[in-house]
């Protein structure tokens, strides 16, 4: 593995806080804001959480991290904190409940598309994930309202980021959380107007892959070793054993994920394929994540599939990496054919 700066810092902070220490503080932290919270209207609570890892994130780098001040550090411990929560969410880690059984079904869809993508590597924890949805009355939330819901979790980041930017424009200081809470209600129509847009658009960009009534054409970009087939079962073509939960509407965006592990990326400052094993796997056995280390003798594989709207998840939602992402059950993805676009 490629040693980067951002990789030397992962480490850095997890030797200051263990992964056994940061989950059991980022449990009880999680814990203490469900329980004030969990009689909100759901938009609240979206709103709420946003806040609640800015908290965490200002106790955790007073408690553990006084004399740490660069931007690096800084936000490796951001990465190091969402990360431990994702696992959290899916994961009995250190005998502790999963988050997702914690809490009501509607914040589960909103909470959904933080996690995955907070955690990675999605595929490391499919069974989990396939647990969480069968969970309780999870199944029986209509789609166009998971959308809704995941929308309003995505949409309250950049809204919670534009009030603490537009208060500490006008006032030259870091704002309270008091002040931030009442600008928040103040504006509250604005943040509700952009999830009702973002959901819009979602929407209409998904219906262009739609091929019929109720199927649609979705994507995945994923490597698996030389040695393997991509299909395993030519009659009911079923995918090679590299599945995941995470599609994308976009044929562009599936290439680019093809081949994330083998590019050669030279902006030192952006997050590396390395840099995401190195902090993933501070959180999952050695064994789950081996795998995604190796790099030679690897098959680089764009695959079109048909899905029927029952079995998508969530789509499309937002993510720090795409506008295209599709979450749904892989086993019920028809793989309708595939290239290789690279070998390693």
């Amino acid at each position: 593995m490629t040693t980067t700066s951002i990789s030397i810092c992962y480490r850095y902070v997890r030797n200051q806080l263990p992964p056994e220490e940061i989950c059991l503080l980022t449990h009880k932290l999680f814990n203490d804001f469900y329980a004030k919270v969990k009689n909100k209207q759901i938009d609240d609570k979206c709103l709420q959480f946003m806040l609640f890892r800015q908290k965490c994130f200002t106790y955790i780098s007073n408690e553990y991290f006084t004399n740490e001040t660069d931007s690096e550090t800084m936000n490796s411990l951001f990465d190091y904190f969402d990360c431990s929560l994702s696992v959290l969410f899916f994961k009995n880690k250190f005998n502790l409940l999963p988050i997702n059984e914690m809490i009501d079904d509607e914040f589960y869809f909103a909470l959904l598309p933080f996690v995955i993508d907070r955690i990675e590597f999605p595929s490391i924890v499919n069974k989990e994930i396939t647990d969480s949805l069968s969970l309780r009355n999870r199944a029986k939330i209509k789609l166009q309202r998971r959308n809704f819901l995941a929308n309003l979790l995505l949409c309250s980041r950049d809204f919670v980021n534009a009030v603490m930017t537009s208060l500490l424009n006008q006032y030259k200081t870091i704002p309270t959380f008091v002040e931030i809470n009442k600008w928040m209600k103040k504006n509250k129509s604005a943040y509700l107007q952009n999830v009702a847009n973002l959901t819009a658009r979602n929407e209409k960009l998904f219906l262009k892959n739609r091929i019929k009534t109720n199927k649609f054409i979705v994507y995945r970009g994923y490597d698996i070793s030389g040695n393997e087939n991509v299909i395993i079962d030519r009659k009911i073509r079923l995918q090679d054993a590299n599945k995941s939960f995470s599609f994308t509407a976009n044929s562009t965006v599936a290439k680019m994920f093809a081949t994330y592990k083998s590019s050669n990326r030279k902006n030192i400052d952006s997050t590396t394929y390395d840099d995401r094993i190195t902090l993933v796997s501070s959180f999952v056995n050695q064994e789950l994540v081996k795998s995604y280390q190796i790099k030679v003798n690897r098959k680089h594989i764009v695959a079109k599939y048909e899905i029927d709207e029952e079995d998508i998840i969530i789509t499309p939602f937002s993510t720090s990496t795409t506008e295209c992402e599709v979450f749904a059950i892989p086993d019920n993805a028809k793989l309708v054919r595939y290239c290789i676009v690279h070998s390693s």
